[in-house]
C-alpha cells in the first residue's frame, strides 16, 4: 500500500513539473503558455481492440502545435507508444525524482537516516546552487527539515528548498552517478550555467524501475 501510494505520489509530481521552476536556475516566464497537445480520453481507452498506437493517435487533437515529447508503457502487455523519447528538454521538477531515489538509495546503506534534521540558511543554499537572489522563492531565513518531511515536502507539493537541502545532503555529484548507474543516459544534473535536462524515455524508465522496486532498497521506495 505504501510503496503504491508513494507511486502515485510521483505520477501526480510529475504531471505537475512542468509547471514548476527548476530550482538552479529559474527560467523566466514566457509571455504566453505554449500549446499543449490536447488529449481527451474516450471510452476508446478501455476497447480491447484498439492497439495503444491507435489510442494516442486518435485522442492527440491534429491542430497541436508547438514540439513535446510522449513516452507511454503498458506495463502489463509491454506495449509502448514513442514521439520524440529521446529529444532532451529541461527537467524542471523532475530532478527531484532523481534526488528522492538516491536519498532512498543512502538510507538504506546507512549514510543518515530519515529522522535526520537538515538545516541551512536560505542564502546560503541560494549561493550553492547558483540561485539569483532576484528570482529566488526565499532570501533568509533558516530552513529546516528531517530528511522523512523533506522527502514528503519535495515530492507531494514540489518544495523546492527541501529539495535543495536534500540535494546538498545526498550531492550531486552522487546523483548523477544514479543515473548512469540507472541507465538514464539522456538526463544530466546540468553544471554550473546549464539546467538539468532530461527526455521522455527516461522518465518512463525511472517510473519502471520504481514500479519494479528497482531503484533502491524496496523497504523505502
Amino acid at each position: 500500500m505504501k510503496k503504491a501510494l508513494i507511486f502515485l505520489l510521483l505520477i501526480l509530481a510529475s504531471m505537475l513539473a512542468c509547471g514548476f521552476l527548476c530550482t538552479f536556475t529559474p527560467t523566466p516566464v514566457p509571455d504566453k503558455n505554449p500549446i499543449i497537445p490536447s488529449i481527451t480520453w474516450g471510452e476508446k481507452l478501455f476497447k480491447k481492440n484498439n492497439s495503444l498506437s491507435d489510442i494516442i493517435k486518435d485522442n492527440l487533437s491534429d491542430s497541436a502545435n508547438g514540439e513535446y515529447a510522449l513516452a507511454i508503457k503498458n506495463i502489463k502487455t509491454g506495449e509502448t507508444y514513442f514521439l520524440n523519447e529521446k529529444t532532451p528538454y529541461t527537467a524542471a521538477s523532475l530532478y527531484k525524482l532523481w534526488v528522492m531515489a538516491e536519498t532512498y538509495d543512502q538510507i538504506s546503506k546507512g549514510i543518515f537516516s530519515e529522522k535526520d534534521i537538515l538545516s541551512q540558511d536560505a542564502n546560503l543554499l541560494n549561493q550553492k546552487f547558483g540561485i539569483d537572489p532576484e528570482y529566488a522563492e526565499k532570501t533568509e531565513g533558516e530552513i529546516t527539515f528531517s530528511v522523512e518531511e523533506a522527502i514528503k515536502q519535495m515530492i507531494e507539493i514540489s518544495d523546492n528548498y527541501a529539495a535543495l537541502l536534500l540535494a546538498d545532503k545526498v550531492k550531486m555529484e552522487n546523483v548523477s552517478a544514479f543515473l548512469r548507474k540507472q541507465g538514464l543516459t539522456h538526463s544530466s544534473i546540468g553544471a554550473e550555467d546549464n539546467l538539468p535536462t532530461t527526455t521522455a524515455y527516461d522518465t518512463l524508465l525511472f517510473f519502471e524501475k520504481l514500479y519494479k522496486g528497482e531503484l533502491a532498497n524496496s523497504e523505502y521506495i
